[in-house]
């Protein structure tokens, strides 16, 4: 196997996740060494090769209006960087305004504008998001190895074999063990990778996750719509109101005020020193913003799979008949 082709696999979306390629309940058939679980059709791409639906209009990529796209595409992009080139220059007429703003930057001669807080953190953090985007990949495939899940899934090509599977499992016993293995190899990454993007404060997020996770869950099915959008609309007030719920706030709410050996009232506590081990990005509450709308579809997800799947996975929740969503 070539450099390219293990960077393929690598990064290959039966890597990744298999039910991008593959139901987690379906096992794998006889294929050819050539014939993947990668080159698989996805379903959207099944959807394409039937015919069109009726009353579909025809495709526009070679119309004039599209021409017209291609062209915006091809040259506004370019106008645009070179229109924050010229004014980033020194001797442009805003120069003086924003030089002071400016620090050293990743290209030679360059400088860029670090001011805001919350650009300044991706800026600054890119480094590391590159060392995870490597590592997740290859960390699973080695984890793979190492349990040899593919072991599973390898169909027997000796004589008379019609058994299927190796390991002696049957074809949903092993889809299941497949997808035991992809869970805690995602679960353990997951929660180291939120531990050191925000320190102590993973716990509250992991406790806000657990809360609208057993909402959709354990609530009467018909609460769950009203009390989803309720709960996650008042996490977002929530977390703004409070600056993320800093440890030593709830620290001094709860116990009695210390004081030091003169007498006087201390100004920390033993939460203020947690609260000092933030990880890479310690405001926690400003990119959770982002995740309620994932925990809003969560749960509806959930709460639309309980009537449309019956019997079906728990993971795998199809799009609901028009009909629902109208």
């Amino acid at each position: 196997m070539s450099s390219l082709q293990f960077i393929k696999s690598i990064y290959s979306l039966d890597t990744l996740d298999t039910r991008f390629t593959t139901s987690s309940k379906t096992p794998l058939s006889r294929k050819n060494d050539e014939n993947s679980i990668a080159d698989a059709k996805l379903p959207a791409q099944q959807v394409l090769a039937q015919s069109p639906l009726p009353g579909a209009q025809p495709s526009k990529w070679k119309t004039p209006e599209f021409y017209f796209y291609y062209l915006c595409f091809l040259t506004l992009p370019a106008l645009m960087t070179k229109a924050v080139y010229d004014v980033s220059r020194p001797g442009s007429p805003n120069w003086d305004n924003v030089s002071k703003l400016l620090s050293p930057g990743w290209i030679p001669g360059r400088q860029v504008d670090n001011s805001d807080a919350q650009y300044s953190s991706f800026r600054d953090n890119i480094p590391y998001m590159t060392l995870v985007l490597i590592l997740h990949p290859v960390l699973r495939r080695l984890y793979g190895s190492f349990w040899r899940i593919d072991s599973y899934t390898q169909v027997r090509q000796g004589p008379g074999d019609d058994s299927g599977l190796s390991q002696g499992l049957s074809p949903s016993a092993a889809a299941d063990a497949r997808l035991e293995h992809r869970i805690s190899f995602d679960l353990g990454f997951a929660f180291l990778f939120i531990t050191a993007l925000h320190g102590i404060s993973a716990f509250k997020v992991l406790l806000i996750l657990y809360i609208n996770y057993k909402l959709a869950t354990q609530l009467p099915r018909s609460y769950v719509p009203l009390v989803t959008w309720g709960f996650n609309v008042g996490i977002l007030f929530a977390n703004e109101l409070c600056h993320g719920y800093p440890l030593a706030g709830i620290v001094s709410l709860l116990l009695p005020a210390q004081t030091t050996a003169a007498g006087r009232p201390s100004s920390g506590n033993w939460g203020s020193w947690f609260d000092n081990y933030g990880g890479l990005l310690p405001r926690w509450e400003i990119l959770f913003n982002i995740t309620v709308l994932r925990l809003i579809s969560f749960n509806f997800d959930y709460y639309w799979g309980l009537e449309q799947n019956r019997g079906a996975s728990p993971i795998e929740v199809s799009t609901p008949p028009r009909s629902c969503r109208q």
